[in-house]
C-alpha cells in the first residue's frame, strides 16, 4: 500500500442480526459449537469445504463436434476429436512461460513462446490429470473436466517459480506449518475462500468487563487490512460488528474474545487463533489491571492487546509461525497490518492463488474440487509473549 493512502475507515456495527454469509449456495458444517469448549485441543469438529473462485472445477471447452450425451469416461481415451488451448503463466506477476509441457491424459503439448498451447485429440467429456512442467517452476498436478462450452475457449494456468521472489524455505513455514510439522507432516493450505465477516465481543469474557473503545477500534482496523494484505488482494472483511452477547460458531464468521488469561493455556500465552478459513476464533489476552497494558510494547502499537491482534490475524488466513527472520508477521511498522513487506505479500498471494487443500510442491485436491472430509479438523495456534514480542518470529 502507497504510502500516502490513507487507512480505510472501519464502521463497527453492534447488536446486529448476524446474515447467513453466501458461499455459492452450499452451507458448512459449524468447526465448533462453543467458545467455552476444551481450547486445548489442538482440532476441532469436521466440516464441509466451501467452494469458491480458487475451489471451483477448471472447465475448459473443447472444439469438437457434439454426439449426444456419452456416460462420463472413468480413465483417458486414447484419442478423442476435442481441442484444449490455453496459455502458461508465472503466478502473480502472471508473465508467460515459453517451452512449458502441458500434459491432459494421454495427450501432450509444449507451449510457444507467448506461453500458449494446443492439445488436439483430447476426449470430449471426462476429467483428466493435468500436469505442467517448466524449467525454473514447480510442477503443478491438478485434474480438469472437459465440458462442451464455447464461452471458455482458453484456460490460464499459472505455475510458482523456483527462485526469486518465491523462497520456497520461507514459504513451507508460512503456510504449511515445517516449523512444527517438519518436512514430512506438511500442511495442506488453509486458504479463506469467502470474503470473512468479525464479530468483535466488546466485554471482557467471561467477566463483562468492558474493553475501551479505542482498543477494539484498533483492533477492528487490523482485521480489515489483514484480511486484504494477507489473502494477496483477493478477499475483502466483508463486515465487522460489536457486541457483549456471547455468539454461536457460524460459518463465514470469526468471533473475537478478550480474556484475562487464556484458558486452558500457560499464563505468558498472548493469544490463539484458529488456522485459515472458513470459520474461526481469535482469543486475545487483556488484563485491564496490568500496568504494562500501554507501555509493554516493543513494536509502538496503541497498546499491547493491539500488538497481538495484528499477530493473530495472520493464523486466522491461514498462516503459521516461521524462522525466517524478515517476515514481521506480528504488524508491519504502522501496527495495522496495512503495510506489510512486499516479501509477504508475494507469498500471500500465492497462497490464495491455490485451492484449499492444495499439497506441497504444488498438487491441487483432485477435480479442484475437495471432497466431504478435506479440510476438517482445523487446528489452533498459540503464541508466547515471546512469540509476538519477537515480531512473531520463533527466536
Amino acid at each position: 500500500m502507497d504510502e500516502a493512502t490513507p487507512a480505510p475507515r472501519v464502521r463497527l456495527r453492534s447488536h446486529l442480526a448476524r446474515p447467513a454469509p453466501v458461499t455459492g449456495g452450499r452451507s458448512e458444517e459449524p468447526l465448533f459449537t462453543t467458545h467455552s469448549g476444551e481450547v486445548a485441543c489442538a482440532h476441532r469438529r469436521p466440516r464441509r469445504a466451501s467452494p469458491d473462485f480458487a475451489t471451483r472445477v477448471l472447465v475448459l471447452a473443447l472444439a469438437a463436434a457434439c454426439g449426444g450425451s456419452p456416460a462420463r469416461p472413468t480413465s483417458p481415451e486414447p484419442a478423442g476429436s476435442g481441442t484444449v488451448s490455453g496459455v502458461v503463466v508465472s503466478v502473480v506477476d502472471r508473465a508467460p512461460i515459453p517451452g512449458a509441457s502441458v500434459k491432459v491424459g494421454d495427450r501432450s503439448a509444449t507451449a510457444n513462446a507467448n506461453g500458449r498451447f494446443e492439445l488436439t485429440g483430447v476426449p470430449e467429456i471426462g476429467e483428466f490429470p493435468f500436469v505442467i512442467d517448466a524449467a525454473g517452476h514447480f510442477q503443478r498436478r491438478t485434474s480438469v473436466r472437459l465440458r462442451y462450452l464455447a464461452s471458455h475457449p482458453d484456460v490460464e494456468v499459472d505455475l510458482i517459480p523456483h527462485t526469486t521472489p518465491f523462497d520456497y524455505n520461507f514459504f513451507r513455514q508460512f503456510a504449511r506449518n515445517e516449523l512444527e510439522r517438519g518436512q514430512t507432516g506438511l500442511e495442506a493450505l488453509r486458504p479463506w475462500t469467502m470474503a470473512p465477516s468479525f464479530y468483535i465481543k466488546s466485554v471482557l469474557d467471561p467477566t463483562g468487563e468492558v474493553i475501551p473503545s479505542e482498543i477494539v477500534q484498533h483492533v477492528a482496523t487490523i482485521l480489515v487490512n489483514g484480511v486484504r494484505e494477507y489473502s494477496g488482494g483477493r478477499l475483502s472483511a466483508a463486515g465487522v460488528e460489536t457486541g457483549t452477547e456471547d455468539r454461536p460458531a457460524t460459518p463465514g464468521w470469526v468471533d473475537v474474545l478478550f480474556q484475562r488469561k487464556i484458558e486452558g493455556y500457560p499464563p505468558n500465552t498472548a493469544g490463539l487463533a484458529t488456522i485459515g478459513g472458513n470459520q474461526g476464533t481469535m482469543w486475545l489476552r487483556f488484563d485491564p489491571d496490568d500496568p504494562r497494558l500501554y507501555v509493554d510494547d516493543p513494536s509502538g502499537c496503541y497498546a499491547r492487546v493491539v500488538q497481538v491482534a495484528a499477530h493473530e490475524i495472520q493464523h486466522t488466513m491461514g498462516y503459521y509461525h516461521t524462522w525466517i527472520s524478515y517476515a514481521p508477521l506480528y504488524a508491519d511498522p504502522d501496527c495495522d497490518a496495512a503495510n506489510l513487506s512486499e516479501s509477504l505479500r508475494y507469498h500471500a498471494a500465492v497462497t490464495y492463488s491455490r485451492p484449499r487443500g492444495n499439497l506441497d510442491p504444488d498438487t491441487d485436491p483432485e477435480g479442484f474440487t475437495l471432497n466431504a472430509t478435506a479440510g476438517a479438523n482445523q487446528p489452533l495456534v498459540s503464541c508466547s509473549d515471546a512469540q509476538v514480542g519477537g515480531g512473531g518470529v520463533i527466536r
